[in-house]
């Protein structure tokens, strides 16, 4: 006889009508936070309070549990079990496998009789430790800026000042995080306060005895990179000068993954401490090393750190839109397509397209998904129609526009636009008696072409592409 499977998704176990009898009660968080994807899940047996502990990327797909206990198949299988379902946390599949694993350790699952789990798991990566960064960046900055304040995390007997000439600590290797190291403007800032002994300069930040991407380091340098080139271009006796610095030890810097080390650093050099502007630019490629990674980056935590960093709400989003793209994008060529570039390298492709499509009734129109304009088609269409009409040839009553994308976010806004555009041709495909009246009464008065939006495809199979290059 074949036994029943438990089957379910988030939403069928959070309604009581589509819940699998066996699910008695319920408890956490069912409401899938922003960029998280995946949940610790718990399942505990009422009748005897043992318990599995796991995590699972959440779909629309009915999910069976991956258990290969025996016993607890069957309890899962059993409709007269009394079995309650808990969130306990939501985050990336690793991070969720992480925590997978410290739950299973903390109880020593494989070997605890009240666990249906028969192993500890394996680790992922643990969530990003956003408030501990920030409390960090800020004991930092008040040692770098000479500030009389209590620290939150350092103590003086952990940190130390030294110091060195600027021609010693500029051949010490830096954490390169930002899109640009060193921003002229900035640059020229700083060497004017020095020059001219106004006010003071950030102190130079270095990591003692790091281990970063896989590559030890006696020393590397996470924020000053400026306060340490302005005195080497000063020249005259400024390179010579010795010149403070904070060493950070490892005791300190060892809690922090490699990932949130770049996020101190990009902190550290924000435009709020005085130096380079956080950009956009920045901000992807952050959020594409925790992507790359395995951590949650689209969170609001992550969101309100940017804005924090001095970049507004609709930068934000635009970041977003970037790394989602570039997810995409990489997605799909690693899958053996190619991500087309109709305006440069695929530019033979749509001349290609457009005419094979063009035809005596029909006037073909390109445009990118980002500049489609009424005017634009029309004024184009016009200007055909009158080459057309001066060497007597038939006149073209069709317009179709050609729209190729250059992100998935302007093949999304695309649809709006496309709306708006096409409101011109209610009239055409209204069916309201009076309008189709109205339409019989002026055909042969107003001349209005009939428009269609064809959508290039954004990937197309390598082997087709190479196919069409060839006939070309």
């Amino acid at each position: 006889m074949k036994k029943t499977k438990l089957a379910w998704n988030l939403e069928t176990i959070k309604n009581p009508q589509t819940r699998p009898k066996q699910i008695v009660t319920i408890d956490g968080d069912f409401q899938m936070p922003s960029g998280m994807n995946s949940t610790v899940y718990k399942f505990t047996n009422l009748e005897n309070d043992k318990w599995y502990i796991g995590y699972h990327k959440e779909t629309d797909r009915a999910y069976f549990s991956s258990t290969t206990n025996e016993e607890f198949k069957l309890v899962l299988a059993n409709l007269n079990s009394k079995l309650k379902f808990e969130i306990l946390e939501w985050g990336s599949v690793e991070e969720c496998k992480h925590m997978e694993y410290e739950l299973l350790n903390k109880y020593d699952a494989k070997n605890n009789p009240m666990s249906y789990n028969l192993h500890n798991g394996h680790p992922g990566k643990p969530k990003l430790k956003i408030n501990s960064v920030k409390e960090l960046v800020n004991d930092i900055d008040i040692l770098r800026k000479r500030k009389d304040i209590p620290l939150n995390e350092l103590s003086k007997e952990k940190h130390r000042k030294e110091a060195k000439t600027a021609e010693v600590l500029s051949l010490i290797d830096n954490l390169q995080t930002r899109d640009l190291q060193i921003d002229g403007k900035n640059l020229q800032y700083v060497m004017d306060r020095i020059e001219n002994q106004i006010g003071t300069y950030d102190l130079p930040v270095f990591l003692e005895d790091v281990q970063h991407d896989g590559k030890y380091y006696e020393f590397l340098l996470i924020s000053g990179n400026h306060t340490i080139t302005a005195h080497i271009k000063l020249g005259k006796h400024y390179p010579k000068t010795p010149l403070e610095y904070i060493v950070i030890p490892k005791e300190i810097h060892q809690r922090f993954s490699d990932m949130e080390i770049r996020m101190i650093s990009n902190d550290l050099n924000s435009n709020y401490n005085g130096g380079k502007s956080f950009s956009k630019g920045d901000a992807v490629k952050e959020c594409l090393g925790h992507y790359n990674n395995g951590y949650s980056w689209n969170t609001s935590e992550m969101h309100r750190r940017f804005m924090n960093l001095g970049l507004t709400k609709n930068q934000v989003a635009g970041v977003v839109n970037e790394v989602l793209d570039k997810i995409e994008k990489k997605r799909q060529k690693e899958a053996g397509m190619v991500v087309m570039n109709y305006d440069s390298k695929h530019k033979d492709i749509l001349e290609y397209e457009i005419k094979h499509r063009q035809s005596d009734d029909t006037f073909v129109y390109s445009t990118a998904s980002t500049t489609p304009n009424l005017n634009r088609i029309f004024t184009s269409f016009i200007s055909e129609q009158k080459k057309r009409f001066e060497k007597y040839e038939k006149l073209q009553t069709k317009i179709l526009a050609l729209v190729h994308h250059s992100s998935e976010h302007t093949k999304k806004q695309f649809k709006t636009i496309k709306k708006s555009i096409l409101a011109v041709q209610d009239i055409n495909t209204s069916t309201d008696s009076l309008l189709t009246d109205f339409k019989k009464k002026i055909s042969k008065k107003i001349f209005h072409p009939e428009i269609t939006f064809v959508e290039l495809p954004m990937y197309r199979k390598d082997i087709d592409v190479k196919k069409l290059e060839k006939s070309i």
